[in-house]
């Protein structure tokens, strides 16, 4: 398995302010195998649940693409006694310490909402957001998961390491201007994003103001992953998200 990010690979026991620290500086911080391959494969199998159960009452959530389908779950309204090792897995005392230390403050939601994505392959790029080269507009700390073994070929996410610095300014700048960050330019255009790949278990951590973008799941190939988000309360309430949190 190839590891093109090895300037901000970590170990697992790392202290959780240096992992905060290498997020500041490079947007990013890379666990590859983190999670053991039984963690992962209830994992697996809490994933297959979520989506098969939200088709099957027709859930509204649940988000049909050109690419596959993405299920937000709000993590508290999670039946904990159904979903046992994903509530457990995104409510780490480790991303907890990691999230406050670099958000500043106790008041977050940890992964107030969790994604359940899964794409397939397709026949040439998709040339739209998530896949183009971007930011978020709305500031977001992110824990992601992959369920499965994930190169280039299947989709690995890609970043554009310490690009989170110059975005941050963009974004904060637009928010002291207009109050809000709905109307910036947040597409980053003949940039190379560096896929993050990773064996089955990998977790990397990561600021949503680095420059990223969704992969090119290639035909025949297959992306399944979990990621949580997590913000300050104060920062969803300046969003008016505070639902998601609920």
């Amino acid at each position: 398995m190839r590891n093109n990010l090895q300037q901000v690979t970590m170990k697992p026991d790392a202290d959780p302010a240096q992992i905060a620290d290498m997020i500041r500086a490079q947007g990013i911080a890379l666990f590859p195998g983190y999670f053991s391959a039984e963690t992962v494969e209830k994992l697996n199998e809490e994933f297959d649940r979520f989506l098969n159960e939200a088709e099957a009452r027709h859930d509204t959530a649940l988000i049909k693409n050109d690419g596959g389908v993405v299920l937000p779950v709000v993590r508290n309204k999670m039946d904990i006694e159904h979903f046992p090792v994903t509530f457990e897995v995104f409510g780490q005392k480790m991303m907890s310490e990691v999230a406050m230390d670099y958000l500043g403050t106790p008041d977050i939601a940890l992964n107030h909402q969790i994604y359940v994505n899964y794409f397939h392959g397709v026949a040439k790029p998709i040339q739209k957001l998530p896949f183009l080269a971007h930011f978020d507009k709305i500031s977001t700390f992110k824990f992601f998961v992959y369920l499965t073994d994930t190169t280039e070929e299947n989709g690995a996410m890609g970043i554009d390491p310490g690009s989170n610095i110059e975005n941050c300014q963009i974004r904060e700048k637009a928010l002291a201007r207009e109050g809000h960050t709905t109307l910036i330019p947040n597409v980053k255009e003949n940039i190379q994003l560096t896929p993050v790949e990773g064996p089955a278990g990998t977790l990397f951590i990561f600021d949503t103001d680095a420059s990223h973008g969704v992969g090119f799941v290639q035909e025949g190939h297959q992306r399944r992953i979990m990621r949580g988000h997590t913000r300050t309360i104060a920062n969803l309430k300046l969003h008016g998200l505070q639902h998601q949190a609920i």
